[in-house]
């Protein structure tokens, strides 16, 4: 029985091993050529370093307090909407998909929780082509500033940051219908 087996093995492992050919141009092994492939979940068009996810540019920011008509007696009233506008530039060498995040901070430089993650305020999508630069819009409710009623100076302000990035590369096709 122990002589089977270990016969079993060593014609399992000569066979193995791929030394039964008496081919010369034998090679064991397998050739592949060399072929780019992807996850099944990762999009080809999804930008792959820094540099293509950060190319657009914020070029202009300006906040607009907006004034309610005067109905309390002379009092100056403002809306507790706040509008953040800008410019924003493509320094991308092809036509992307991008997102502009809108972000505040109170007098703290803390930052203030938004509706989404990682305390983003608003977002937008723009499309834009190279060298494009486009203009957007977006809005902050002032009533999220936090309040502290132990604050000696109860004004309430906040700081805000824009944002962008890109979040995929657009086919020259697709750009064409815009």
């Amino acid at each position: 029985m122990k002589t089977i087996i270990i016969f079993a093995f060593v014609l399992g492992f000569v066979i193995a091993s791929g030394c039964t050919s008496d081919d010369k141009n034998f090679v064991s092994g397998s050739s592949q050529t060399p072929t780019e492939t992807f996850l099944a979940t990762s999009d080809p068009s999804l930008p792959a370093s820094s540099a293509e996810k950060y190319c657009l540019d914020i070029t202009k920011m300006d906040v607009v307090k907006h004034r309610q008509p005067d109905a309390y007696g002379g009092v100056e009233q403002y809306s507790p909407m706040v509008t953040i506008t800008g410019t924003i530039k493509s320094n991308c060498n092809y036509p992307v998909e991008g997102v502009i995040q809108l972000f505040a901070y109170d007098k703290n430089n803390k930052m203030i929780t938004g509706l989404f993650q990682n305390g983003v305020q608003d977002a937008q999508p723009v499309l834009i082509k190279p060298g494009e630069t486009k203009s957007y819009s977006t809005t902050f409710d002032m009533r999220r500033v936090p309040d502290n009623p132990r604050d000696p100076d109860p004004s309430i302000s906040a700081n805000f940051k824009v944002t962008a990035f890109v979040k995929r590369i657009v086919s020259a096709r697709e750009a064409a219908a815009w």
